[in-house]
Parts: C-alpha cells; sequence; structure tokens
C-alpha cells in the first residue's frame, strides 16, 4: 500500500486521484464545492482521519460530515467560517452537542461560528464525555450562555488549571460579560480551595503549634476574595 500527501486547488484535478482512497492523517478543505464533494467522496473507500479542518463552507450537508467522522478517530476538528445543515431546510442548523456525538474521541475542538449551543439544554448540561478536552474553542454563540459552564466543567481537562485553553465568545456582549464574569469566578474559587486543602495538611503535621495563616495578596485584590478557614 503507497501512502503520500496531496494537495487539489482545483476541482477537475480530482478525476487525478486514485478511486481507493484511504486517508489516515488529516484531511482539510478550504472552501465548499458540491462538486468537490460529489466527486472526491465515492473515491474514499477508507477514512480514519485524526484531523479534520473545514473552511469557508456555509451549507455543509451533514451527510458529508457524517462519512469523515463515524470511523471515531478524530481527535482534532476545526470548522471555520462553516455551518453544518441536517436537511435541506436551512433553518435546521446542527446545533453543538450534535457535532460532539460525531466525534465521541476528539479532544481538541474549535468552531467559528457555533449558531448553537444546544436544541435541548437539559440533555446538554448532562453531557459528560469520555475523552475529555484539552483545548476547546466556540466564537460567535447566539444562544444562552446558560448550561455552557456546567458543560465544561464536566468534560475540560483540568478546565481550573487549562483555563486558558478555553476560548468562549458570545455575539452578545452582554451575554460575553457575564460568562466570562462567572468563569472567573469558578477559577478564583477553586484555586482557593486548593490552597486551603494544603494548608489544612500542613497545619495538621504541626503538632499543637501556633500558627498564624495571612491571607496571600492575590487573594486580597481579587474581584471575587473568597476565603475559607
Amino acid at each position: 500500500m503507497r501512502r503520500y500527501k496531496f494537495a487539489v486547488n482545483h476541482v477537475k484535478k480530482l478525476k487525478y486521484l486514485s478511486n481507493n482512497l484511504w486517508l489516515t492523517d488529516k484531511f482539510v478543505v478550504d472552501c465548499w464545492s458540491d462538486t468537490f464533494y460529489e466527486i472526491l467522496m465515492p473515491k474514499i473507500f477508507r477514512c480514519e482521519i485524526k484531523e479534520l479542518t473545514i473552511k469557508n463552507s456555509p451549507n455543509l450537508p451533514f451527510k458529508y460530515f457524517k462519512f469523515l467522522t463515524e470511523s471515531g478517530t478524530v481527535k482534532n476538528l476545526k470548522l471555520y467560517k462553516t455551518e453544518i445543515f441536517c436537511s435541506n431546510d436551512e433553518t435546521d442548523l446542527m446545533a453543538f452537542d450534535e457535532i460532539l456525538e460525531c466525534i465521541p474521541n476528539a479532544n481538541t475542538v474549535s468552531i467559528d461560528p457555533c449558531r448553537i449551543l444546544s436544541k435541548n439544554m437539559s440533555e446538554f448540561e448532562i453531557i459528560n464525555r469520555k475523552i475529555k478536552f484539552e483545548k476547546i474553542e466556540l466564537f460567535q454563540i447566539v444562544s444562552s450562555r446558560l448550561g455552557l459552564l456546567d458543560f465544561l466543567l464536566e468534560n475540560v481537562e483540568n478546565w481550573d488549571k487549562n483555563y486558558k485553553n478555553i476560548k468562549i465568545e458570545f455575539q452578545d456582549p452582554d451575554e460575553n460579560n457575564w460568562f466570562k464574569s462567572d468563569f472567573s469566578f469558578k477559577v478564583c474559587v477553586l484555586r482557593i480551595k486548593d490552597i486551603h486543602e494544603e494548608l489544612k495538611r500542613m497545619i495538621s503535621k504541626l503538632d499543637g503549634m501556633e500558627v498564624f495563616i495571612e491571607r496571600p495578596k492575590w487573594c486580597q485584590k481579587s474581584k471575587y476574595a473568597c476565603w475559607f478557614m
């Protein structure tokens, strides 16, 4: 079996590709075209890609996205200026949680725009993935922030330490500000709790000695200063 990389910048060149392609590494589409997918997809007999990047595809049919992800091997998904539609109805936009169902083993996701978080928020809030995210970026979110923070707490690996790998942006400035405020508060509280637990362990080793504990300077200056004793 021969392995090779290829790049095609014109649809007509697709005819020169083999009719039994096996995709094993990454697949990048820079621009949507019905003809592109109609010609290329039948040539792929197996798709086990680890990275999938689709750009500038505002009307991507779900059947193509499903074909590219159904092996369950995708670890890194990037959708830029791309929206996936479940049917021919242009209002039937695929929600974020529906996209997640197609990539159960992904640990890195970047979606811009992410128009809809979920069509059923109650189910979205209880999602608990086996494979946690190391990095997640969602931009231009139109729907409410409600439920998103709980989702991140459950599904991002060590989110309180890797919070810089979490990028969330809403179209509504007020939603944006509220989410950032809630998220910052959660990070602050967890950091303080970790310090508190460490101090308790240290104090337990000091048999009968009087100990004075001063609140850290960073906590004194914090907007959300909390101290547990």
